[in-house]
């Protein structure tokens, strides 16, 4: 009876994690993103999406956009430092725009600006795990999905909050 629980538990730790990232669907997260003066920040992002991302995106494509707000010893840290501009959450009225975003943004590597999926805590977690083992040799998320390719394979395979991901030697 004790493995029935704690398998009901996991399975319930996992529909909640999905059920969280599913909310989440809609949203992108910008990191590197500054507004121009007196600019808001849904028309910095409309103005991102369209000119460097070459995605038609207007203001009023996006239900919301607004910085997510930092950790204090964070903040301490960056006060001491330049004012860093902050990670922006945007929210799209319609999905297909938002993959659009998703789907152009690698032509923004290297240009100190990163689009990413709004991952829950979980599934960020799992990633940057992914990302420091060195068991895989690539790993992402699509649509809320994490997946990786296990070092010697070439299909991607995909993952779980409660796969156990070995970290790096």
């Amino acid at each position: 009876e004790l493995s029935t629980k704690h398998s009901n538990e996991k399975k319930q730790e996992i529909e909640l994690n999905d059920l969280e990232q599913y909310s989440r669907r809609s949203h992108i997260r910008i990191k590197g993103l500054t507004t121009q003066h007196g600019e808001t920040y849904k028309a910095a992002v409309a103005r991102l999406c369209s000119t460097r991302l070459n995605v038609q995106i207007k203001e009023e494509d996006l239900d919301a956009a607004h910085p997510l707000p930092q950790p204090t010893r964070l903040n301490m840290r960056r006060n001491s430092q330049q004012q860093q501009s902050p990670v922006l959450i945007a929210r799209f009225h319609r999905r297909d725009q938002r993959d659009a975003v998703i789907k152009a943004r690698p032509v923004l590597k290297g240009s100190g600006i990163v689009v990413s999926e709004d991952l829950t805590k979980k599934n960020q977690e799992l990633l940057r795990r992914l990302h420091d083992s060195n068991q895989y040799t690539s790993s992402w998320s699509w649509m809320g999905k994490i997946f990786a390719i296990p070092l010697g394979e070439t299909r991607p395979k995909k993952m779980s909050i409660l796969d156990t991901i070995p970290n790096s030697q």
